[in-house]
């Protein structure tokens, strides 16, 4: 886990899960995944995770959100593309 965040401020993705995804050794490039407006978080910063373990959290709707969901992000680190999560990508393709 790359960072965590277990309370919710009122703003933005409330509370989250950050992931990230070092794929140098395969595409050459950094990612990270971002999963907003959770409901709690049951991962600690630090923490190894692996496709099919034990969720990260719960959906929810912390911060700016009107309803249940789980919102995904997935970000190319070091893009700067003038979108809200710097590097923000469609994540179809890494999917």
């Amino acid at each position: 886990m790359d960072k965590v965040r277990k309370t919710d401020p009122g703003s933005g993705y409330g509370i989250y899960a950050r992931v990230y995804h070092d794929l140098r050794p395969t595409l050459g490039k950094e990612y990270r995944s971002w999963y907003g407006h959770m409901a709690d978080v049951l991962v600690e910063e630090g923490m190894q995770v692996t496709a099919g373990q034990t969720p990260l959290g719960h959906a929810g709707m912390t911060g700016n959100s009107t309803g249940i969901h789980l919102h995904l992000t997935f970000q190319e680190v070091g893009l700067h593309n003038g979108m809200v999560v710097d590097g923000a990508i469609d994540p179809e393709l890494h999917l």
